[in-house]
């Protein structure tokens, strides 16, 4: 967790830095961002003069949202989802609550939904408050990382938000990072894993053995180390029902095709747990090899030919033997 100021406060050129963004976005895919309200645990002050400045306790999530939504330079790899509509049920139009003072918090537990992530504050401290912005995995409520910033006397809470959400950005390095480090304690963590058959040889003769190369990269092009993976085929046999990938991400397995001429088929499986869930989740692969029945002659065989010899007395026929 890290403690800022706001003295200062952050410009990027968000136009400049967006495209930085696009083909990581595109392979590792977007994600998705629950924003959520301030959680206020100052005690409400009785004076009217001090519940104005209590009322921007609740404004500087404002800032949060608008930094994330139009100045973040990687907003363009995030869908956002609004807190509000997912605390209030099934209706809405009846059960949403909006106001000065009226926070929609993240529930206890997994936010439900199916979401990647969330982000919210807690406001905190006595005569010295503090604002906590805090995102974490919508599903497990895992940290993927914090700030703590400094309210001090007059702050401008637009601005406050705005340089919070700063600190935590850009939100979408922020949130690979966590899946990467993650990804990187080794099995069974993936963020979206890519399998790959190649075999040696297109066609076999039946019968024939050949090997099959196996490897697995995670879409930011880091090769996938010490993973199993499980194999199949149909058309032929396997020498292993399953492999282990070495530190390059790879790994070999022999195929010997049938005796009938058929389309071999060998399919590979790795099962892998996602960063921001803890349940599995599956990534296959498939190759294809042609089997035919190649024809095969003895070493020696024996062939007989009838002939006709032609004479001015007669015609006569005989036999001859002849061995190739």
């Amino acid at each position: 967790m890290n403690r800022r100021s706001v003295a200062v406060t952050a410009v990027l050129s968000c136009v400049a830095l967006t495209p930085l963004y696009a083909q990581e976005c595109k392979d590792c895919a977007r994600r998705d961002l629950v924003l959520f309200d301030n959680e206020v645990k100052i005690p409400r002050p009785t004076s009217d003069k001090d519940i104005i400045k209590y009322r921007d306790y609740y404004v500087i999530s404002a800032g949060v949202r608008n930094y994330l939504l139009n100045r973040d330079p990687s907003r363009d790899c995030i869908t956002f989802r609004d807190g509000g509509f997912l605390t209030a049920g099934e209706n809405p139009q009846r059960n949403l609550k909006v106001g000065l003072e009226h926070a929609n918090t993240p529930p206890p537990g997994e936010v439900a939904g199916g979401f990647d992530y969330i982000v919210y504050g807690t406001i905190s401290g006595g005569e010295k408050p503090t604002l906590t912005l805090k995102v974490e995995t919508a599903q497990t409520r895992e940290s993927v990382t914090s700030v703590v910033i400094d309210l001090p006397k007059g702050f401008e809470p637009i601005q406050l938000g705005r340089d919070a959400a700063a600190s935590i950005g850009p939100i979408y390095t922020t949130i690979m990072s966590f899946e990467k480090k993650k990804r990187d304690r080794g099995e069974p963590y993936a963020i979206r894993p890519k399998l790959t058959l190649r075999p040696a040889k297109a066609t076999l003769n039946a019968n024939e053995t050949t090997t099959i190369d196996v490897s697995m990269q995670d879409c930011d092009g880091v090769f996938l180390a010490k993973r199993p993976v499980t194999l199949t085929a149909s058309g032929g046999t396997l020498a292993n029902a399953s492999v282990t990938t070495d530190g390059q991400g790879k790994a070999v397995v022999e195929f010997t095709a049938g005796s009938r001429a058929t389309t071999a088929s060998i399919s590979a499986q790795f099962d892998f747990r996602k960063p921001t869930l803890d349940h599995s989740s599956t990534d296959g692969a498939q190759a294809s090899i042609a089997v035919v029945r190649s024809l095969t002659l003895p070493e020696k065989f024996v062939m007989t030919f009838t002939e006709t010899l032609h004479t001015k007395d007669r015609r006569s026929q005989f036999e001859s033997v002849r061995s190739i």
